[in-house]
């Protein structure tokens, strides 16, 4: 299976500019959910209106990276972006 970015939707922040896309901490096997967009994470899916929002390295200080589909499996709402959407991105900006 091609490697894609799971969502849980659009970002609550920046509204139709952003999809909150799910990450893996690096550190531990805990999810992550950011907003490539505006830099909004968050430790749980946010709500909206949304939940604080922490930076990413506050969240994953050793970094994280794109989750995979086994990792999102039992995570209700998420779904896969159309193919390449955010991935090239993404990957750039999580790279050590």
């Amino acid at each position: 299976m091609a490697k894609c970015v799971y969502t849980t939707g659009r970002c609550p922040v920046c509204f139709d500019f952003g999809a909150v896309a799910v990450l893996r901490r690096r550190d531990t096997d805990a999810l992550v959910f950011f907003c490539p967009t505006c830099a909004c994470a968050w430790p749980k899916p946010p709500g909206d209106p949304p939940d604080e929002s922490q930076s990413l390295s506050e969240l994953a200080p050793d970094g994280a990276r794109i989750a995979d589909a086994g990792e999102v499996a039992g995570l209700v709402g998420a779904k896969p972006l159309p193919s390449g959407e955010w991935l090239d991105i993404l990957e750039a900006m999580l790279a050590d």
